[in-house]
């Protein structure tokens, strides 16, 4: 089970974005991630956004939403759950497909 963020907050250092290297976890706007439907045996793949951005013909899943919050500081091989309109969802994260800072992309 991850530990709330609070707990890890003694562990906490500064990091210079610019050699920034790339994680083992997701961390926010932009990651992109590859899940897998542990029920239905289908795959997916997310941009984690912030709201105003989330779409979610394209792919574009807001941080706040219920599963965005559920996967931020999730590591591949991680299994996700959460209350879906349809009912519980289980995913599992596969793959961390992108992630910005690590490949030089810096937002402004």
């Amino acid at each position: 089970m991850r530990r709330p963020l609070a707990c890890r907050r003694p562990t906490a250092r500064e990091v210079d974005h610019l050699r920034k290297p790339r994680t083992s976890h997701l961390e926010g706007d932009d990651d992109a991630l590859r899940l897998h439907d542990l029920d239905s045996g289908e795959d997916f793949v997310y941009t984690l956004v912030f709201p105003a951005r989330a779409d979610s013909a394209s792919g574009k899943m807001s941080i706040l939403a219920p599963l965005g919050t559920a996967v931020l500081g999730c590591r591949v091989g991680d299994t996700v759950e959460w209350e879906a309109p349809a009912g519980r969802k289980r995913l599992k994260v596969k793959k961390i497909v992108y992630q910005p800072e690590a490949e030089g992309n810096y937002h402004a």
